[in-house]
C-alpha cells in the first residue's frame, strides 16, 4: 500500500518562505508532477491529472519537525498557500474570487468559494490504498457553529462504488471533516487548538490531527479521485 499525505487548509495554508520556520512549501511543481511523484509505485498508475483553484493554492510541503503530524505531502488551500509557515498570530487570508464546488457545497451546507480541486484517474493493482491528511483553517475558533463551515473532501468513484463516496470522514461518524464537525466542542480528540499550542511554524488557528482516508478498489480497474477544500459562506 502507498500513503499520500495531504494537508488541506482554508483561507490560506501559510507556508514557509521564512528560514526560521520548520515548515517548507514548494510551489514550483505542476499538479501532474506532484501526483506522479507521490504515486511512484508500479502498482498505482495515475492519469488525467488536473487542478482547479487559485494561482498559488497547491504545493509540496515538508513539515517533519512541526506539530502537523505529517512529514511531507501535498498541500491544497483555498487561499495563498505560501502563507502557511507564519506563526499562529499571523492572520492568513486570501480571496482569489474563484468558484466554489457543488459537491463541497452539499457537504458544507452553504455556498462555497475559492475551491481548490485536485482530480485524477487512478488504476490500482491493489485492493486498498491508504491516505493520511490534516485539515486546518483560520476560521477556528471564532466561526465554529456558523455558516462559515469550511470543509474538506476526498471523493472516490468507479467500479464497485455506488455513485461517488467521500472517504475523508470524521472517524466512526457519518460527518464530513469541516469547521463544525471537528473543533474544540465536537470530536475534540481530533482537534488541535493552535491558539493554545502557539506554533511558530503554522499560521492556522486550528487544525486536525492526522486523519485516515482509505479507498477500497477492484485490482486492475480505474477509479476517479477528487480531493477538494473550500471556503464556505465567504471567500
Amino acid at each position: 500500500m502507498k500513503t499520500l499525505p495531504v494537508l488541506a487548509g482554508l483561507l490560506s495554508l501559510p507556508v514557509l518562505l521564512a528560514s526560521q520556520s520548520n515548515l517548507f512549501i514548494d510551489t514550483s511543481y505542476t499538479a501532474e508532477q506532484m501526483v506522479m511523484d507521490f504515486f511512484d509505485n508500479p502498482l498505482v498508475t495515475p492519469s488525467n491529472i488536473t487542478f482547479n483553484g487559485g494561482p498559488v493554492s497547491m504545493a509540496f510541503f515538508e513539515g517533519a519537525n512541526t506539530d502537523l503530524g505529517l512529514p511531507a505531502g501535498i498541500v491544497l488551500s483555498s487561499g495563498d498557500v505560501t502563507h502557511l509557515a507564519d506563526s499562529v498570530g499571523y492572520f492568513a487570508s486570501t480571496a482569489f474570487m474563484t468558484p466554489g464546488d457543488p459537491a463541497l457545497t452539499l457537504l458544507g451546507g452553504f455556498q462555497t468559494f475559492d475551491a481548490a480541486l485536485l482530480e485524477f484517474d487512478l488504476e490500482v493493482q491493489e485492493d486498498t490504498l491508504d491516505f493520511t491528511y490534516v485539515f486546518g483553517s483560520e476560521e477556528y475558533p471564532e466561526w465554529v457553529g456558523s455558516s462559515f463551515n469550511d470543509v474538506f473532501a476526498f471523493f472516490l468513484s468507479g467500479p464497485g462504488i455506488a455513485d461517488t463516496i467521500n472517504i475523508a470522514m470524521v472517524p466512526d461518524s457519518p460527518d464530513p471533516v469541516a469547521i463544525n464537525t471537528v473543533n474544540f466542542m465536537s470530536n475534540t480528540q481530533y482537534f488541535v487548538d493552535n491558539e493554545v499550542l502557539g506554533s511558530s511554524d503554522i499560521a492556522l488557528d486550528g487544525f486536525t490531527t492526522p486523519l485516515p482516508a482509505t479507498g477500497v478498489f477492484i485490482p486492475g480497474e480505474t477509479y476517479h479521485v477528487k480531493i477538494g477544500v473550500t471556503d464556505v459562506g465567504d471567500g
